[in-house]
């Protein structure tokens, strides 16, 4: 790829991001103001742990070395710590596409306006701009699948564990991104070998020794560090919220929710794909196109059945009226009557045909349900819901996707932009938050 081109869309994201720091209060927002103080404090020596802190210090020590290097206190100090991170997220992201895409012409022609429509997104913009632990994990997450991407597994080990450092939930993504390396061994050097199944796996084991160690390593450190806090999270008043469970079941229909909204003209063109694809007349061509109809009868069916009693039994933490601060839960709250839950619904059968009508890269279509599987399987332990936990599932979705035309890639950016004013003018002048 072009290094001006590159540049260019790296210095066009910076100026989004700048500009929309610059345009937000100059006071902690949400959950700010459990992070930010928690790094002040360790930059003048003090080491208590904010009991509603929820996810490990990594990062509010790291920003308190920052400060204390430079001698700072201001909270756009430490803001702009987080647009730097959410630099690196950027060209990590790009770097993953092409290893991924490349030399596909379609992806050439779309690449910078892929990334910025997704770091421009409300749903990412604003966390690159505010003091929270997501976009730094998010930033060595995309690193690690990097080092998946292009077979370094050092980067991937490494960058893995930083990832986890700094967000504890991350862990399953680790464990996911290092079951996605062996396969990409597997299938590589080892399918083609002769020799039994376990011979061949024994083979893939000895290869791999240092990736196997490492990660059972980072897995048993993963429970002694969680054993020793007494929980998930470090702080005593988030540990009962924050536990091991099988409550996030919602958080799985509300993220189609999410990408039906905000990726709407990706939606549009998946549907619009599907249609088209579907026009032959032939013998061959109806019988699939009769298949494919039936999926998705069957999809819309089983995702409305179980989102109509999820959506009616979502957790009062969402709707209570003291958190109607945050979008989100005003979205929520239309849940309360019909209409408003047919909507949802709705939306959330959209989302749910998209993703499945979504077309992933060649080199990692093979892996597209395994990855709709740990995204379920990360959501699960969430009962909160909340798109911030979708960050890590629709960064690496807009990565692996195949483009569209050019046209939606370019709609789906200025929608981005839309969205993202709309939330910052409630941020503003509204005094919500997403």
């Amino acid at each position: 790829m072009s290094d001006r081109r590159t540049a260019t869309s790296v210095f066009v994201f910076v100026g989004i991001a700048v500009g929309f720091l610059s345009l937000l209060p100059n006071q902690m927002l949400a959950d700010e103001y459990f992070h930010w103080p928690q790094a002040r404090l360790f930059s003048h020596g003090q080491w208590a742990i904010d009991p509603w802190l929820a996810t490990w210090p990594t990062l509010h020590f790291v920003m308190s070395c920052v400060l204390r290097v430079f001698q700072a206190d201001a909270l756009w100090v430490g803001r702009l710590m987080i647009v730097g991170s959410a630099t690196l997220a950027y060209v990590g992201f790009m770097r993953l596409t092409d290893a991924l895409h490349q030399p596909s012409p379609k992806y050439v022609r779309a690449r910078e306006i892929i990334a910025l429509q997704w770091f421009a997104s409300p749903l990412l913009l604003l966390f690159c701009t505010v003091v929270y632990t997501d976009v730094p994990a998010l930033a060595a997450l995309i690193w690690a699948a990097v080092g998946v991407a292009e077979r370094r597994r050092w980067l991937l080990l490494v960058v893995g564990i930083v990832t986890i450092a700094l967000r504890q939930t991350h862990v399953l993504w680790f464990a996911w991104f290092v079951a996605w390396h062996l396969a990409l061994v597997w299938r590589e050097q080892m399918a083609s070998e002769k020799g039994s199944l376990t011979a061949r796996l024994m083979s893939l084991a000895r290869i791999e020794r240092a990736t196997l160690i490492a990660s059972a390593g980072t897995a048993l450190a993963w429970l002694a560090v969680v054993a020793l806090t007494n929980g998930i999270a470090p702080g005593v008043n988030s540990q009962p919220a924050h536990h091991i469970s099988i409550g996030g079941v919602p958080n799985l229909f509300f993220a189609m929710v999410v990408w039906a909204c905000a990726f709407a003209p990706i939606a549009a063109a998946t549907f619009a794909k599907f249609v088209t694809s579907n026009a032959s007349t032939t013998a061959a061509a109806r019988g699939l196109r009769r298949r494919r109809i039936l999926a998705s009868i069957a999809i819309v069916v089983v995702v409305v059945a179980l989102a109509s009693f999820y959506f009616v039994a979502t957790l009062p933490s969402n709707t209570h009226p003291s958190a109607m601060v945050f979008v989100r839960n005003q979205a929520l709250r239309s849940l309360s009557n019909p209409s408003g839950r047919m909507l949802m619904i709705a939306l959330c059968a959209a989302g749910a045909l998209a993703w499945w009508r979504t077309e992933f890269a060649p080199s990692v279509a093979p892996f597209k349900w395994p990855f709709f599987l740990a995204s379920a399987l990360y959501l699960l332990p969430f009962s909160l819901i909340e798109q911030r936990y979708y960050l890590p599932m629709f960064t690496l979705l807009a990565a692996f996707r195949m483009p569209q035309k050019i046209r939606w890639e370019w709609a789906q950016l200025l929608w981005s932009l839309a969205l993202s004013s709309v939330l910052l003018y409630h941020i503003v002048y509204k005094g919500r938050f997403l």
